[in-house]
């Protein structure tokens, strides 16, 4: 990264970090613009995420054609496209790694959702998610 880039994008990070997520997401949105490298649009993601913006939460084909998919943005793009009830999306993205689409995190999140039958397993962990999503605090989901 060219070092205006990099100084811009250390600058989203502390933003992000001191959950200032509107100004985070206008820095990491303009690098975008400039540097389709995946980490800007992951950042843009994650800040469009937080502040409740789910329909702005896409992955890019290009992330994907490319092979810099990284397990956070698929995560990410499985939460959101489930809270849009995009039922579509959720089996594509799913169907994109086994690791995530097996992995702990997307089963509660998918049961606590809907969009899976609920276990007595992950019974705690759904009540949860569910406390979290009716509080708003969804940055706290990208920590599950």
């Amino acid at each position: 990264m060219e070092s205006s880039i990099k100084g811009r994008y250390e600058l989203g990070m502390e933003l992000f970090g001191e959950g200032k997520f509107g100004e985070a997401r206008e820095i990491f949105e303009s690098l975008v613009e400039e540097d389709r490298h995946p980490n800007n649009g992951l950042w843009a993601a994650r800040c469009a995420f937080v502040l409740g913006d789910f329909d702005a939460v896409m992955v890019p084909d290009w992330i994907i054609e490319d092979g810099r998919l990284a397990d956070g943005w698929l995560q990410m793009g499985i939460f959101s496209a489930a809270f849009r009830k995009d039922g579509a999306e959720v089996e594509r993205l799913l169907g994109l790694s086994e690791k995530v689409a097996g992995s702990k995190r997307v089963a509660v999140f998918l049961e606590s959702v809907g969009f899976a039958d609920e276990t007595r397993e992950n019974a705690q962990a759904v009540k949860v998610v569910r406390r979290y999503m009716r509080k708003g605090e969804y940055v706290r989901l990208l920590r599950l």
